[in-house]
């Protein structure tokens, strides 16, 4: 079976913020200061700056995926500056992205016998909050659905769609897979990314899936007013500020063929089961990967995507 796993980066455990009174400027200022960048991937122990390299030249050995550019190597934000960043972002609203492309038809539901996966995303896509990252969600959806025809884990720790989309998007469609799921938004709320352009960047992401015969199921957010470090901050408008963005990417999968999975269930188990979240109070732990995972593939068998 095919894996691909890209490089990630950690950072050192950030001082929490004195005041949420800090503007987003000064907080990832102070992030930036601090952030420790790891020079081996903690997957596969792999040097990065051998592999950055390759990739520059185009000729990594781990295949076609490194030919869609140079590895950027990116910061995990601190719970301090997230939830800052968070804050700012509720304070402004944004228009609803536009209906006006026709939906695309859906294919008829039909699970291949021995199924590829791809998972495109961020840090929860990456594994953080597992321990071993290796225990995350999409390691843990593969091993369910069975995805012996290839996986390819290519979320990247702290970037927003758009940075990650010419890259993850090489990666997805040198493995030719027939099944994905897509989960980002958190960090494009975090760095001020406008609701219209995240929902124009996903429609593009997920046309090209479609064109490409991938059965894709598109994550949405849990409520982020549930998570334990937005309780502690004692921040508001979050679980707004989520809705309206659940509800434009659920038209924007719908309207381009793909599936829209709601983690509104899976939000109220957060509030009753703290043990979902790590101890960042922002990523889900291994069990709460493993709980996410399991909405994941009910999501997909109900769909008829996988047996």
């Amino acid at each position: 079976m095919n894996t691909t796993r890209t490089p990630g980066v950690t950072a050192e455990a950030q001082p929490a913020a004195s005041s949420l009174g800090w503007t987003t400027d000064d907080l990832r200022d102070q992030h930036e200061r601090t952030a420790v960048v790891t020079d081996t991937d903690p997957r596969t122990g792999a040097d990065l700056h051998s592999a950055s390299r390759a990739a520059q030249r185009g000729s990594h050995p781990g295949g076609a995926w490194w030919a869609g550019g140079a590895i950027r190597r990116r910061f995990a934000p601190s719970a301090a500056v997230l939830l800052a960043s968070l804050l700012a972002a509720c304070a402004s609203t944004q228009a609803p992205a536009s209906t006006a492309t026709p939906p695309v038809p859906v294919p008829a539901p039909t699970a291949s016998a021995t199924p590829a996966y791809a998972a495109l995303g961020a840090s929860e896509t990456y594994g953080v909050g597992a321990e071993p990252v290796t225990r995350g969600y999409a390691y843990q959806v593969r091993d369910a659905i069975g995805a012996t025809a290839g996986f390819a884990d290519l979320g990247i720790p702290a970037a927003t769609l758009g940075d990650a989309y010419q890259t993850e998007i090489a990666g997805a469609l040198a493995l030719r897979p027939t099944i994905c799921t897509v989960l980002f938004g958190v960090n494009d709320i975090r760095a001020g990314v406008s609701r219209n352009a995240f929902m124009a960047n996903l429609r593009d992401l997920l046309t090209t899936l479609h064109r490409a015969k991938c059965r894709t199921f598109v994550i949405g957010l849990p409520d982020l007013a549930q998570l334990p470090a937005v309780v502690r901050g004692h921040l508001s408008g979050l679980a707004a500020t989520t809705a309206s963005w659940n509800a434009s990417m659920a038209t924007v999968a719908a309207q381009t063929g793909a599936a829209f999975l709601s983690l509104a269930s899976f939000s109220a188990e957060i509030a009753a089961h703290p043990e979902y979240i790590s101890a960042d109070g922002l990523h889900p732990s291994t069990i709460g990967h493993t709980r996410l995972a399991a909405v994941i593939v009910d999501a997909m068998r109900t769909a008829g995507a996988v047996h």
